[in-house]
């Protein structure tokens, strides 16, 4: 396909490789939102394939499974170029950006994982809704602004056993706070299910679930975290209190 004709679509940077276990199970979740998305937004967007694949037969053999375009395998000064440009440091990775403007695209996000997990919404909102948030659902991904748990300290609230009020005002609250530019280097995730990396995040900090939110300070990279005593309301000043006063703090591992 000739480049210059993708200069006025949205375009899709599917950073993967057969290799990679969490690739490969990725890309079948990815291929049908793909699918639908198509259906939905027409010749408005293209998905292309960047392979960190280890050879070209190798890359030969997983493109076969995939429904898009693809950067050629030998390229492969291109493909570290588009590597370094969007700071990829791990895969899958998938990032959206926008239609050639004066022969520059502009970026959506590099975090669009997050975006397919969201399904038919993200289609629905694409591709304005796709920015950043500054929070994201933990029960569906670990990533925000552009990082990660294991990245950043990152304030946790699980509410997957709490009544559907409390749920409420408790993911609102996180919201309000992401939102409020106070804590500019703290990620911020809430949860209402148990599904995805709730359960893994809860017996990291022995924290069972229960019928009150669980408000938790995550500092991977410092190994330790903190747990609130229970609230059964959460609310931002609750949040905030915490946060100025997490309490004790425990090491991850002990």
């Amino acid at each position: 396909v000739a480049t210059a004709s993708l200069a006025d679509k949205y375009l899709l940077l599917y950073f993967s490789a057969h290799w990679c276990p969490p690739c490969r199970g990725f890309t079948p979740q990815l291929a049908a939102f793909y699918t639908k998305l198509k259906a939905a937004k027409g010749d408005a967007v293209d998905l292309v394939f960047v392979s960190s694949d280890k050879n070209s037969s190798a890359f030969d053999e997983y493109y076969g499974e995939m429904p898009w375009l693809a950067l050629p395998y030998d390229r492969r000064d291109d493909k570290e170029a588009l590597s370094t440009i969007f700071d990829v440091q791990g895969i899958p990775t998938l990032v959206l950006v926008g239609p050639e403007v004066n022969g520059v695209r502009s970026l959506v996000t590099t975090a669009a994982r997050n975006n397919v997990a969201e399904g038919d919404a993200a289609i629905a909102n694409f591709p304005d809704g796709w920015k950043p948030k500054p929070y994201a659902d933990i029960s569906t991904t670990v990533e925000c602004q552009g990082r990660d748990v294991n990245e950043a300290a990152a304030l946790v609230v699980l509410a997957e056993g709490a009544p559907a009020d409390a749920q409420t005002k408790a993911v609102d609250a996180v919201k309000t706070l992401a939102t409020s530019n106070k804590y500019p280097d703290l990620l911020f995730f809430y949860a209402t299910s148990s599904k995805g990396p709730v359960g893994r995040v809860r017996a990291v900090v022995r924290q069972a679930a229960a019928e009150t939110p669980t408000m938790i300070m995550l500092d991977i990279p410092n190994a330790s975290y903190y747990v609130a005593p229970p609230h059964a309301d959460v609310d931002a000043a609750a949040i905030e209190a915490f946060l100025a006063n997490p309490g004790e703090k425990r090491n991850l591992g002990e």
